[in-house]
């Protein structure tokens, strides 16, 4: 199984914000991103 990191891109700079995601849900306002061990996360006003 391969996990991905969710990163968070300003002003040029990229921060890695979350590792380890196993699902990312798509919604129409924003995503629900889950990982092994941590409780879902929702993530607004993001580009993918």
């Amino acid at each position: 199984m391969c996990q991905m990191s969710i990163v968070m891109e300003k002003n040029d700079q990229k921060d890695k914000i979350i590792k380890d995601v196993i699902k990312l849900e798509i919604t129409d306002k924003g995503i629900m991103v889950r990982t092994f061990f941590d409780e879902p996360k929702f993530i607004d006003n993001v580009i993918i």
